[in-house]
């Protein structure tokens, strides 16, 4: 039973900006943080069985929390300081034992449930095999749900099945004590959590820094990168600064839900393998996974412009396609059962509701005959014309083709137009093309072309999907 403090005893390296940190440092830390939790828990008399919020600025505290709270078989949830209305929406505040933060988060919280970890307190440089401050077997933690349509939701895992689904990632990916790789996500979402979990059982090198553009090749050069997970919507700009400096990755993994076709190829001139991924906040980071190593196995695995996720990580995984009637063109709506995915949602009461095991994705799929599955749409967002499909990828994909990066979505008013929608900063000449575009492609479906200030996105950069039905 693999457990996330257990990993403290690998061989890994972390690097933030200039300092360097491995096991060691962090078995100090994590005792420092254990010591003063019990010591305000015994103070206070805390529920030891409720939820432990841990409030992070940073990867790297988000990290240490995860490891005190693996120690402790803690009920925990790991949000930035930023996300605590929401947290305080979705859980009720008797059934939350304690904030546990840094001393530079700001914070009103009573004091009899506010934990401030400073990194000045005394203690041995060893972690207990075993604590009893919870009855619990090992850590719960809880996620909410990115919120792309409509309002998140919260779930539970046994952290036994993060780390396994972490270290078959590992296997797949054959990631070694040689990888560096470079984290731009948040690990308290589940591609973030994927991306440290995976590294530190492989023992390899992780650096956490932000994403940005202007200086994305001069830290992968600085820090030796050779694997970076990314979102499709960066793959665009990205190639075109990587091609420019003749820089080259070994491995490039998607983070997106879907990947554009174009997008692929483009970064597939940058880097050896690029892998396309698919999974969600209920099924744990992975349900399935390609590997790509020319521009033409990328178009041959491609349906509708975008990329095929692939093949189940594991034979253990069971997917079931049921028909969806509403759609002449015959697309499945995608069902998964994974010893990977979360046990369940709770409610605000953190009661487990009952579910039967299988998670409906939310997407359509379909399936080819080697057992490769295809995206094809959120089934909230798609949009029917006549009951047939309205290709809104293939025409994202040609615009990105045609006219480079432009960011966008597609909506359908009450009158039956189809909205694309960009912000008001893309340049008037660009906007006049994209309608050159859609008249001379495209004429078949009536557009009306919005500028917006600005279109809105989750924490991870998704757009978010509005009652509407916007993408």
């Amino acid at each position: 039973m693999l457990t996330i403090v257990s990993l403290l005893q690998n061989n890994w390296r972390v690097k933030v900006k200039n300092k360097n940190y491995n096991g060691a440092d962090f078995t100090a830390m994590v005792q420092s943080g254990i010591t003063q939790l019990l010591t305000h828990s015994a103070h206070y008399k805390t529920n030891r069985e409720a939820l432990f919020v841990f409030l992070i600025r940073n990867n790297l505290e988000g990290m240490l929390y995860y490891f005190i709270a693996s120690a402790l078989k803690l009920k925990a949830m790991i949000v930035n300081i930023s996300d605590i209305t929401t947290v305080q929406m979705l859980v009720k505040e008797d059934n939350i034992a304690a904030y546990v933060m840094n001393p530079a988060c700001q914070a009103r919280i009573p004091i009899n449930k506010k934990i401030v970890l400073t990194s000045h307190c005394a203690s041995s440089n060893y972690i207990r095999s075993t604590y009893d401050f919870t009855p619990f077997p090992y850590a719960y933690f809880y996620f909410m749900t990115s919120g792309t349509t409509g309002k998140p939701k919260l779930i539970q895992y046994k952290e036994i099945r993060l780390t396994a689904n972490a270290e078959k990632v590992r296997g797949y990916l054959q990631i070694t004590s040689d990888n560096n790789t470079l984290c731009v996500f948040p690990v308290q979402y589940m591609y973030g959590l994927s991306t440290m979990l995976s590294t530190l059982i492989s023992e390899g090198g992780l650096i956490f820094e932000h994403y940005r553009l202007n200086s994305i090749n001069e830290i992968i050069h600085f820090y030796s990168i050779n694997t970076l997970p990314l979102i499709g919507d960066l793959m665009l700009p990205l190639s075109k600064v990587l091609t420019e400096s003749r820089t080259r990755l070994a491995t490039v993994l998607n983070a997106s839900d879907c990947l554009l076709t174009f997008q692929a190829t483009q970064i597939m001139n940058c880097c050896d393998v690029l892998w396309n991924n698919f999974g969600q906040t209920e099924s744990g980071p992975r349900l399935f996974c390609h590997k790509f190593e020319t521009t033409s196995d990328i178009e041959k695995r491609s349906r509708n412009s975008v990329v095929a996720p692939g093949f189940v990580i594991s034979d253990e995984i069971q997917i079931k396609l049921k028909k969806n009637t509403d759609f002449t063109t015959g697309f499945s709506q995608m069902h998964y059962q994974t010893p990977y995915s979360a046990d369940g949602y709770v409610d605000s009461n953190m009661t487990l509701l009952r579910n039967d095991g299988w998670f409906n994705s939310g997407d359509l799929f379909e399936k080819d005959s080697d057992d490769c599955y295809y995206w094809i749409s959120r089934t909230v967002n798609e949009f029917k014309i006549n009951g047939k499909f309205f290709p809104e990828k293939a025409i994202s994909n040609q615009i990105m083709q045609e006219l480079g990066y432009v960011r966008h979505y597609f909506s359908k008013n009450s009158e039956g137009f189809i909205e694309i929608n960009i912000e008001s900063t893309v340049e008037k000449e660009t906007v006049s093309n994209i309608k050159n575009l859609l008249l001379q492609s495209w004429h078949r479906y009536d557009f009306i072309v919005n500028t917006i200030p600005l279109i809105p996105t989750t924490n991870t950069g998704k757009i978010k999907f509005i009652s509407s039905g916007v993408k």
